[in-house]
């Protein structure tokens, strides 16, 4: 599988393709930013596994071309509410899956209203995961991802944070703290409750 990830040289973009990459399923990781010495920097801290793309997701033609070679598109590029809907848009003409960072409630929702465009070309959208998305977020996304091309998880509990996170331990005790709990999913048109790993 070849994943782009636009703003890939971002600090959350540069994360979203190092964990990526790991991946066995994934063949090739496209570092895509509008900067391409970074991006050309990240590539080389991940490897052989990754190549650097320049792409200025503002301008239709750059992201096409780039989607042309893409089976699924992460989008880490923010504000979502600017960049969110023209990059599934893009996705969506490509006939290439997409999945994105966002953890703005109102760019979602306006993504939801693209279910209908996203079933039609047979692709696979996932909206709204947030820029860190916790593993009980995560079990359910892969089951429903068979049951409805978009939707959104969001907890259903509230999560303690700790006021002044310092390291990985403190996003580890956050992500752990909320294992078992079920996410609530608005699937399109209707919102369900699943367990983690059901």
């Amino acid at each position: 599988m070849r994943c782009l990830i636009v703003g890939g040289a971002g600090d959350m973009g540069q994360v979203a393709c190092a964990t990526v990459a790991v991946d066995d399923s994934v063949t090739e990781v496209v570092v895509a930013d509008r900067d391409g010495e970074r991006a050309s920097a990240v590539a080389t801290r991940i490897g052989a596994k990754a190549r650097a793309a320049t792409v200025d997701i503002t301008d239709p033609a750059s992201l096409a071309s780039a989607l042309a070679e893409a089976d699924v598109v992460l989008n880490t590029v923010g504000p979502f509410y600017r960049f969110g809907r023209p990059v599934l848009e893009a996705a969506i003409a490509a006939g290439v899956n997409y999945v994105d960072i966002n953890d703005d409630w109102e760019p979602t929702v306006d993504m939801l209203t693209m279910h209908d465009d996203a079933v039609a070309a047979g692709v696979v959208a996932v909206v709204g995961m947030g820029a860190s998305p916790t593993p009980p977020g995560i079990s359910v996304i892969a089951p429903a991802m068979l049951d409805s091309p978009i939707f959104w998880k969001e907890p259903m509990m509230p999560v303690t944070v700790p006021r002044r996170p310092r390291s990985g331990a403190n996003v580890m005790q956050v992500s752990m703290s909320t294992m078992n709990r079920p996410a609530r999913l608005i699937s399109w048109p209707a919102a369900t409750c699943r367990a983690p790993w059901s």
